[in-house]
């Protein structure tokens, strides 16, 4: 993360919103002139987002810098916090065997995604409740709270709440999101391969498999993700649960709970709008350390490596989705291909 500041310190080249012309158009060099005009409907909302933030890339670069160095205030409020997390568990984890060195135990994928999707139900019940809970439950403008890490009696926390607003309809939004991972739209532009394990139609299993640099350290990221939707009157809702593994100089596991709707919203003017509201709550669970100062050091190294691939990961996100919802929009066509894993009756 220093060097991340660091790097901010240079010249900033362009906008990270920015999304090249040959990803959207997919090789189509044309847009018929009988859409022509819903088209530049739904361009100009992007066009001005973009141009806004092209606008401010000079303080971007500065906000950048004190977001990182507050980053590194809240990495060292959260190693703290985990490491009395970690002591006050550690007489609940599970023995493992004098010899093992800290190394987690091995579920199998069968067992993991079976247990995550036992929380799905209650996941869905209470998503109202975590919407409210968040402040992002009435919320109808653009809000991103970020990545923050949170400590109480129940331990330690990180969580991220966004609302999105977006000049396209919830069931474009929708359909975007939901097929990145069921119809491999996007998988050119993901961070590494995966596979999606098709429950019915509306529940799918993920497993995704990252590499992940964050200044010196690289860790090898794989997530595990039950996923859930159900359509309601006025909105789509996707639940997930997962388990995200990190690999690097020690094992870290992320126990991870998001919640999403896509609901409408008037833009005026006739361009079919989109409100996205997303909470997710993750906690870290750790095997037990040889040593306190072992403990210790791998906990700096998993703070700041929860905090950066959020980070990366949400920024990405929202990157292939806008690409999808363009490249629709101009006139691409998004391919529906199943992923390689046959579906589960």
């Amino acid at each position: 993360m220093e060097e991340e500041l660091a790097a901010l310190k240079k010249p900033e080249v362009g906008s990270p919103a920015a999304v090249s012309a040959d990803v959207i158009f997919n090789g189509d060099s044309s847009v018929s002139a009988e859409s022509s005009q819903d088209v530049l409907l739904c361009w100009k909302k992007i066009a001005e987002r973009q141009k806004k933030e092209a606008d401010r890339s000079v303080v971007e670069n500065l906000r950048l810098r004190a977001m990182l160095e507050g980053q590194l205030k809240v990495a060292k409020s959260l190693e703290a916090a985990i490491d009395q997390h970690q002591r006050e568990a550690a007489q609940s984890l599970p023995t493992f065997g004098s010899d093992n060195g800290g190394v987690p135990t091995v579920m199998s994928d069968e067992l993991i995604f079976a247990h995550l999707n036992e929380s799905l139900e209650a996941q869905y019940a209470e998503l109202d409740t975590v919407f409210e809970l968040s402040g992002i439950a009435h919320v109808n403008y653009d809000m991103n709270n970020g990545t923050k890490a949170h400590h109480d009696a129940s331990g330690v926390s990180i969580r991220h709440e966004e609302v999105r607003l977006l000049p396209f309809s919830m069931e474009a939004v929708h359909r975007a999101m939901w097929g990145i991972l069921r119809y491999s739209t996007a998988k050119d532009m993901m961070l590494g391969p995966f596979q999606t394990q098709v429950v019915d139609d509306n529940r799918m299993n993920v497993t995704m498999i990252e590499k992940i640099q964050l200044g010196k350290t690289q860790a090898d990221i794989v997530r595990r993700f039950a996923f859930r939707r159900v359509f309601e009157k006025n909105r789509t809702v996707v639940v997930w649960s997962s388990y995200v593994e990190m690999d690097g100089s020690v094992f870290v596991r992320l126990r991870e709970k998001g919640y999403c709707t896509s609901s409408s919203f008037n833009f005026g003017a006739g361009v079919p709008g989109s409100v996205t509201r997303m909470a997710v709550l993750a906690s870290p669970e750790m095997t037990a350390f040889v040593s306190p100062e072992e403990q210790k050091a791998h906990i700096g190294e998993m703070t700041e490596l929860v905090v950066g691939t959020y980070r990366v990961s949400m920024g990405l996100m929202h990157q292939i989705i806008d690409t999808l919802l363009l490249r629709e929009a101009m006139g691409g066509k998004i391919e529906a291909v199943e992923s390689p894993v046959a579906a589960v009756s």
